[in-house]
């Protein structure tokens, strides 16, 4: 591989992880991969694996350039979205209220100079889109944290909506059926007894780990 650099959502570094180790896989030139919301306990095997410095502290949108980012050569966090860029003012907000330091918020872009939550904010700057609470509106559904396959949600923001809805969205759920069809087929599943979930927080929310009992 002729490559240098490697940019692409992190399941692709996972999918690579996952397959099984071969003489060929160092060999290339690649020397930083820019994996989008890549797990953090997965950066580090993934770089001693293949030799290849991870960045996966980065968030950005169809719609606009990179928003933030942990800068090449700098000491990043694994699990987080980096450091603001200098081309935008990064606020976080939830709805109308100013969330605080370490909670997930949303990105959002400001048309004209105005005023939120008594925060001033100019045309053109950003604040963080809250994705992890999408759903989850308990004035629009009833037990919003409640899994309850029979829900009517047909208005769901899980693959976002009008125009900005994901192309793959029709796939994806074919894939979900898929996986939950064979997984069925393995028994009942509960959470193991005195198991703590703990989630990974960024541009969604999704578990880190998730201990469970099968019964057949």
């Amino acid at each position: 591989m002729r490559a240098n650099v490697l940019y692409g959502v992190g399941a692709i570094g996972a999918a690579l992880l996952a397959q099984p180790p071969a003489p060929e896989d160092r060999v290339h030139e690649v020397r930083l991969a820019l994996w989008v919301a890549m797990p953090a306990h997965m950066q580090q095997p993934f770089e001693q694996r293949y030799g290849i410095r991870v960045t996966a502290e980065i968030f950005g949108q169809t719609e606009s350039i990179v928003v933030s980012i942990s800068p090449a050569g700098q000491p990043g966090k694994p699990g987080t979205a980096g450091r603001p860029s200098p081309y935008f003012e990064v606020r976080t907000v939830d709805e109308d209220v100013a969330v605080p330091v370490g909670e997930v918020g949303e990105i959002v872009s400001v048309t004209a100079d105005a005023t939120f939550v008594g925060c001033p904010m100019l045309a053109g700057e950003r604040a963080i889109l809250n994705w992890a609470a999408a759903n989850h509106d308990p004035a629009h559904y009833a037990d919003p944290d409640v899994l309850d396959i029979s829900r009517d949600a047909g208005d769901h923001l899980t693959f976002g909506h009008g125009r900005h809805r994901c192309l793959g969205s029709h796939l994806a759920k074919r894939e979900v059926q898929v996986a939950i069809e064979e997984l069925c087929r393995l028994g009942t599943f509960e959470l193991a007894p005195g198991a703590e979930v703990h989630y990974r927080l960024g541009g969604g929310r999704a578990p880190v780990r998730l201990p469970v009992i099968v019964r057949r």
